[in-house]
């Protein structure tokens, strides 16, 4: 498997995650949660990192971060071999412990910081493990409504909660009520554009504009084919079932711009294998479509 190209520049944001191998946990107890903060901490730390929001689930992390000096790839590799390391060293096993390669979605902060720092310490109650965040105690929830909790990791909750209000008990107030506002409402992820960016055109445009001087190299070239390219709501228009017509060629369309069938589905709001009847038809040259879309 090729590893996804980390887009890297000073300043960048990002929601990083990953999940175990099957059969594995990577947090099956307290003491490897706790270590996974240690890790975490001593790697933020080394590289001045700033950690906005964190949660660990028994078979998953995620955490939001910034990097002032454009380091995300080395601080994943150092971070993950040495919690590997140690939670073999504890089980006494060998080989991976995450599933990987890990998951990094680059962000506009201005737009995105906050509810993507939401989603993060929100997935215990999505997941139904927890009915509020308050209870699940392996988040940043706590440590940002409480500076004293000891599981704090390396968190930036000043600079979250500055966002809030003035004041301290202003601004974890504010904080505590956007979270809940957060509970049952859509991911922000699904507004997620390959090759995993979260952000505005303008800022897709920066984006492209620092990736430029990399242009000969293959993953990059791919990189801004996908950032060139337009979106599938651009590709089959606002309302796709009053132009089921047109779906074989749109699909067709997609398909040729590198959009996979289960991305063209997910959008559409079909099986996979009915975009792949469209496909076929438009090969075909035929005009009649398969079942409408819902």
């Amino acid at each position: 498997m090729s590893r996804p190209l980390r887009i890297e520049f000073p300043g960048a944001v990002y929601l990083v995650s990953d999940t175990a191998l099957a059969g594995r946990s990577i947090m099956q107890s307290d003491d490897a949660r706790l270590q996974f903060l240690a890790d975490l901490t001593a790697v933020a730390a080394s590289l001045d990192w700033r950690i906005y929001s964190w949660c660990m689930l028994p078979d998953r992390y995620s955490f939001v971060v910034e990097t002032p000096h454009g380091d995300l790839s080395k601080g994943m590799r150092r971070f993950s071999s040495n919690y590997t390391q140690h939670m073999n060293r504890q089980n006494i096993r060998s080989g991976r412990v995450f599933r990987g390669p890990y998951r990094a979605v680059l962000l506009e902060p201005d737009v995105w910081l906050l509810p993507v720092c939401r989603h993060v310490v929100l997935q215990p109650v999505a997941s139904a493990v927890v009915a509020t965040p308050e209870e699940w105690p392996w988040s940043s929830y706590q440590a940002t409504v409480m500076s004293t909790h000891v599981r704090s990791a390396p968190l930036a909750a000043e600079s979250l909660l500055s966002r809030f209000g003035q004041t301290q008990e202003e601004a974890v107030a504010a904080y505590a009520d956007y979270i809940r506002a957060g509970i049952g409402q859509p991911t922000p992820l699904a507004h997620v554009m390959p090759p995993g960016i979260l952000g505005t055109q303008t800022f897709v445009q920066v984006v492209t504009e620092h990736l430029v001087s990399r242009a000969s190299e293959p993953s990059v070239a791919a990189t801004l084919l996908m950032l060139a390219r337009p979106s599938l709501t651009q590709i089959f228009g606002p309302d796709v079932r009053r132009e089921r017509s047109q779906l074989p060629l749109r699909v067709a369309a997609a398909v040729h711009l590198g959009y996979s069938l289960v991305q063209i589905s997910d959008h559409l709001g079909v099986h996979y294998t009915t975009v792949s009847r469209y496909l076929r038809a438009a090969q075909d040259g035929r005009r009649e479509a398969p079942p409408p879309v819902r």
